[in-house]
């Protein structure tokens, strides 16, 4: 099998493009691990001829970040230039293909999956959407798709933390709507060679202004000051809007007071569904239905093998990842970063005590349970995978929600079991430490007695 692995080359700046792309270097590892023929393009040396390109269809290439162009497939030439580039791949894998790209694939015949970072940024890292034109593909995207189930619980946790985290009292008027400013050169608000923004929907946020008593306008956290006071003075037409900075999206979402989150096409309002909210979308939403928002399950070489339909049978194992794994490696932050501040806001020295004083607390930990009796390790993500080769002798089963979905049923050796599988008697250690007091209710749930120790 033969992959090619680009950036929307048809629309979107080289230099950009192949920026975010080395970003999925881990997933070019497993692949190339899997013994595919896989191409990562990310040699700036062999550009696709991108402006002759745009000659043939009658256009003037920019080099904007990002551009436009309807490709007309019967534009013989400029179809044999894609061809040539591709090099007769089976299957092309995007990063974030535009919808003109993606249909004029779909036309001249290229079999592609496209990958964009999920709308959904509220979970414990960042997770993508997946969508392929190939039949078979896009049904197994479907079945490895994240239940709508595990983003509740996340935006239950996430709540918890602003309760516990927020400091600042924010005396919002009830009944009220959160408009959400995006940057002015966004993919997901490209409309032919323009990009919208609330400027141009005068009449509709006009008729939106009579239904709130307050309209909240939060900056984008990327958004030039200038390009910020351009919004201000476009819509001082509205006469309650409220002009916020700085302040957290998500913990305007957990306030009761926000009844309505409206925008041109964010992907904020897929998140502000799980937050109970009512959305107004001026625009389309950032990605169509059919795209599938998975979990880490695109680290797991099963996940792969299968979708791929690859012919041969070799051990499953999974990429090692640590947590905020992909929000450090894609700098995707955004909202989350009250959570990790320690990560990139903190001076060096303070972040290495930090590191330090965590692993001397999980290697004492270690010791001590190596002298202590069997146990069950739940959680086999970064941390369990850790600790694993350390105390393998002692554990006796391992729980894990995607080991489990992956049927993943043995770990060298060790079991992996589920949780009607405990007893009262069994030690749980728990390295999912996030997640103690979620962990302890479905035990309490279950009536079982077990004892529970997290790792920190």
């Amino acid at each position: 099998m033969n992959i090619f692995f680009s950036y929307d080359f048809l629309t979107t700046q080289s230099h950009v493009g192949k920026r975010g792309l080395e970003r999925f270097d881990f997933l070019f590892n497993i692949l190339k691990k899997l013994n595919i023929d896989v191409r990562l393009d990310t040699n700036l040396s062999h550009n696709f001829p991108i402006k002759r390109f745009y000659e043939l269809h009658h256009k003037i290439y920019q080099d904007q970040i990002l551009n436009y162009i309807e490709p007309n497939r019967n534009c013989v030439e400029s179809r044999h230039l894609v061809e040539d580039y591709l090099s007769g791949c089976d299957i092309f894998i995007g990063y974030e293909l535009s919808e003109k790209t993606r249909t004029y694939f779909d036309r001249i015949g290229v079999c592609y999956i496209d990958i964009w970072l999920s709308p959904l940024r509220f979970c414990k890292d960042v997770l993508f959407s997946f969508f392929s034109n190939n039949h078979d593909i896009q049904n197994k995207f479907i079945s490895y798709k994240t239940k709508k189930e595990f983003f509740h619980n996340e935006v239950k946790i996430l709540k918890r933390n602003f309760n516990f985290l927020s400091n600042d009292s924010m005396d919002l008027i009830d009944d009220s709507a959160l408009l959400i400013s995006q940057l002015f050169v966004d993919k997901a608000c490209q409309r032919g060679d323009q990009f919208l923004s609330f400027l141009d929907f005068k009449s509709e946020l006009t008729e939106i202004s009579s239904s709130f008593p307050t309209l909240y306008l939060l900056k984008h956290p990327l958004m030039p000051d200038e390009d910020f006071v351009k919004v201000i003075e476009g819509l001082k037409y509205l006469k309650n809007v409220v002009y916020l900075q700085n302040k957290n999206v998500y913990e305007l979402l957990s306030n009761s007071k926000i009844k309505s989150v409206i925008a041109v096409s964010s992907s904020v309002l897929k998140e502000a569904s799980y937050f109970g909210k009512k959305t107004i979308c001026l625009y389309r939403p950032t990605l169509h239905n059919g795209y599938c928002d998975i979990y880490q399950s695109f680290f797991n070489s099963e996940f792969w093998t299968e979708l791929l339909d690859l012919k041969f049978c070799r051990e499953h194992w999974i990429y090692f990842n640590c947590d905020n794994y992909l929000r450090q490696k894609f700098n995707a932050f955004y909202a989350y970063r009250p959570f990790v501040e320690d990560l990139f806001s903190t001076p060096r020295l303070q972040k290495s005590d930090v590191a330090y004083n965590n692993l001397v607390t999980i290697s004492a930990l270690v010791d001590s349970l190596t002298l202590g009796p069997p146990f069950i390790l739940w959680g086999f993500g970064s941390v369990g995978r850790l600790i694993f080769p350390s105390l393998k002798s002692k554990i006796k089963g391992v729980i894990d929600h995607q080991l489990t979905i992956s049927n993943i049923s043995v770990v060298e050796g060790i079991p992996v079991i589920n949780i009607d599988d405990l007893e009262d008697s069994d030690l749980i250690v728990l390295s999912a430490f996030k997640y103690i007091h979620e962990v302890k209710t479905l035990l309490s749930n279950k009536d079982i007695s077990c004892e529970v120790i997290p790792l920190f």
